[in-house]
């Protein structure tokens, strides 16, 4: 049986369908926010990386709510560039995803941090290499995508 606070890397991506993506079944892991002023303060203060730029990808479920608390979280950390992308699928499973190998520590230290804040019960959030969806991505690009 395999540790579930092991981090799962996958590399390379294969292309999947907004079909497959939004096919995908699995626990619930978007469970509302319900930790105290204190320790998300905590969690804000440990989220810095030194990414450029970060691509915070929502579905159509995720509430406005939400959004608004992990781009704060994101900001508190210190990230100045981000843009959020709303995607027209449900998203099936929160991942952060990299375009250079160079971008690999930044991804998995967000990972990591994030994965607290969305309480995540298989784990740290997985990071998976998409250098060969987006060849020409610029580096320190780093792709947060939230299950609703």
């Amino acid at each position: 049986m395999a540790d579930p606070t092991e981090r799962t890397t996958i590399d390379p991506v294969q292309t999947a369908s907004p079909g497959d993506i939004a096919g995908a079944t699995g626990p619930d892991y978007a469970a509302e926010l319900t930790r105290d002023a204190d320790e998300t303060d905590g969690i804000n203060q440990t989220v810095a990386t030194d990414a450029a730029e970060v691509h915070l990808r929502v579905g159509p479920n995720l509430s406005g709510e939400r959004r608004a608390e992990i781009v704060k979280i994101l900001e508190d950390g210190g990230m100045q560039d981000i843009r959020v992308e709303n995607i027209s699928f449900p998203i099936a499973v929160s991942r952060v995803g990299y375009y250079h190998e160079g971008d690999l520590d930044t991804a998995t230290e967000l990972a990591d941090k994030i994965s607290v804040f969305l309480d995540a019960p298989t784990g740290p959030v997985p990071v998976r290499n998409y250098e060969n969806l987006v060849p020409n991505a610029p580096e320190g690009r780093i792709d947060l995508w939230i299950k609703e």
